[in-house]
């Protein structure tokens, strides 16, 4: 029988690292994403404020119409006019460049919000600038993800909270010359659940202001252009970002409020929204759902709490194991419906073992670098971070593909 997984090759961090073409082509397109990001938001709010200004201009040129006398000065009038609406046009070519991404109603876990901000937030900073030593980074993620309730959802993506964190640190990141102070924790305030997200630093006087910038206050500081990009990126689902100066320096606060004892919500009928629909329906008008047992077989401790998180709020059974390589000599294997397995760690050879043997159980691999190769149709291949609202209908739809 020939082996499916001969023209397969798993490309690890290690040789992503020490590549001479791949990583820095890699460190470039990320640079050069970021760079974009960057002058969308600043064009979004240029865009913002213009369209403020040019709306009053034109309503004070109207007024100066209706008095002027002179035939000249009229018709001076209306060439301004004409120049305000030749820049209308020009702002809004320029609004359609900056347009903002707009996200679908969308309920997303908290936890897998917070570890995909912190991670591209404080993975990156220098050690001298990290709230810990590198060697204790996952742990203390692990740690604080733990402090918050594994059924708590914001109603936005996970991009938007994550790009909010991102952005807030990068304010204290250019300015920091010690390990930035980070905390996050969820509080009640009179029956509503919020989360915060605090970050200070000592880098000593803010010479800037604590209001996001804007072109029509006269206050357009290019280093307060990351809050505006927080705020905006969190306005949708009523977020608010604040600064204020410190003893010790610059503090930031982020804030939302969450909603605790939510399922997964899908727009296409899947396991999560028919979980939920029976937590509301009555029990003579439902039929019971299948629970569906899931084994994480994952090296990493923050992510195997994480989607046992995510996978519990939607009713499933879950099941980890801490090293991907032994996958295949699991006890009980074929009882599961499906497997998400960590493509490292010797995870891809257990798989190719476990599709050599003849299992057909369906297995989604989560790889956080490129895997080359052919798949047959019970094994599917998704990049990390893979986001929460896409992981139950790929689970559901592997897991439909089994021979029963």
């Amino acid at each position: 029988m020939p082996d499916p997984f001969r023209t397969m090759r798993f490309m690890s961090s290690e040789e992503h690292l020490h590549s001479e073409t791949s990583r820095p082509n890699a460190v470039h397109a990320e640079r050069d994403s970021e760079e974009l990001d960057r002058l969308r938001q600043l064009g979004g709010i240029v865009v913002h404020d213009l369209n403020n200004a040019l709306f009053a201009l034109l309503g004070r040129t109207q007024l100066l119409q209706r008095k002027a006398a002179g035939t000249e000065f009229a018709r001076d009038v209306v060439a301004v006019q004409d120049t305000v609406r030749l820049l209308e046009a020009l702002v809004s070519k320029l609004n359609i460049a900056c347009q903002r991404d707009e996200t679908a109603d969308e309920r997303s876990n908290l936890r897998a919000a917070v570890l995909l901000g912190l991670r591209a937030a404080l993975g990156t900073l220098p050690e001298s600038l990290q709230p810990v030593s590198r060697d204790r980074f996952n742990s203390w993620l692990h740690e604080t993800l733990e402090s918050l309730p594994r059924d708590a959802f914001v109603a936005g993506s996970i991009r938007q909270v994550s790009t909010a964190i991102a952005q807030i640190v990068s304010i204290h990141r250019a300015r920091a010359a010690k390990p930035i102070m980070v905390s996050c924790s969820v509080r009640d305030d009179r029956g509503d659940v919020y989360f915060d997200f605090i970050a200070e630093d000592d880098g000593g006087p803010w010479e800037y202001g604590v209001d996001a910038p804007s072109l029509l206050h006269g206050n357009f500081e290019l280093a307060l252009l990351p809050l505006a990009t927080a705020r905006r990126a969190t306005r949708d689902f009523g977020g608010t970002v604040a600064l204020e100066r410190s003893p010790r320096g610059l503090r930031s606060h982020l804030s939302f409020r969450v909603e605790r004892g939510l399922h997964l919500e899908q727009s296409h009928g899947s396991h999560a929204q028919r979980s939920a629909a029976c937590t509301t329906a009555s029990p003579a008008d439902s039929a019971p759902v299948k629970q569906r047992r899931v084994l994480v077989a994952d090296d990493d401790a923050t992510l195997r709490a994480l989607l046992i998180a995510a996978l519990e709020s939607v009713g499933d059974e879950v099941d980890v194991i801490a090293n991907p390589a032994v996958l295949d000599a699991q006890p009980n294997l074929e009882s599961y419906d499906v497997v998400i397995l960590d493509a490292g760690g010797g995870g891809l050879q257990a798989l190719a073992r476990l599709r050599g043997g003849g299992s057909r159980l369906p297995v989604l691999v989560a790889s956080g670098d490129m895997v080359e190769g052919s798949f047959d149709e019970c094994t599917r291949v998704l990049m990390k971070p893979i986001m929460l609202d896409r992981l139950d209908r790929e689970l559901t739809q592997l897991a439909s593909r089994r021979p029963r």
